[in-house]
């Protein structure tokens, strides 16, 4: 028996998992975070070839990002502090596109965030310290990521920002573009 339950977000192909942390014995605590057969029951691709872990500081805001030419897949956990995440749907024909699904991740919980191809993603980070781990299908695409901005109307995003504090954007973000100028793009 597995000790990990996965949901289907009200997004089709956006999931959460969520992972038990068993005792195995008087001394020692085991999370179960992958399965492959439970990942295959659930049709979702782990074919990974990237694990990249990111340091972040409270209120680094990231996102909101998008790849102009590549499939891209990934599965978050954080491994210390306190995220929120966003995915939002770029699938044109997609009754859900431009629609956003977000989701507190954190080591205390225990949940991951896979968020499959043809989806923008964000973070925001609400702790002094924290450490994500981002699995994903491609090698560092930079060439082909773009950022829609995190503050975009037309998205609706409702970041938790009094928990954050003091919002900390990167270069990248401050050279973002609106929803709505990204059908140019992809």
């Amino acid at each position: 028996m597995s000790n990990i339950t996965i949901t289907e977000s009200y997004i089709k192909g956006l999931f959460v998992i969520e992972s038990k942390q068993v005792k195995q014995n008087e001394s020692d605590l085991i999370t179960e975070y992958y399965s492959k057969k439970l990942f295959y029951e659930y049709e979702i691709p782990t074919e990974f070839v990237s694990s990249v872990d990111i340091s972040t500081r409270k209120g680094c805001l990231r996102g909101v990002y998008f790849y102009k030419s590549t499939s891209v897949f990934k599965l978050i956990k954080v491994l210390q502090g306190e995220v929120y995440f966003v995915a939002v749907d770029l699938r044109k024909n997609s009754p859900t596109y431009g629609k956003n699904y977000s989701i507190v991740l954190s080591y205390q919980n225990k949940k991951q965030f896979y968020i499959p191809n043809n989806f923008a993603y964000g973070f925001l980070s609400l702790e002094d310290t924290n450490i994500i781990n981002i699995n994903s299908n491609v090698y560092n695409m930079e060439d082909d990521k773009f950022a829609i901005a995190w503050n975009d109307r037309e998205l609706k995003i409702e970041w938790p920002l009094q928990k954050a504090g003091n919002i900390i954007v990167s270069k990248q973000n401050q050279r973002s573009i609106n929803f709505n100028d990204m059908s140019k793009i992809i």
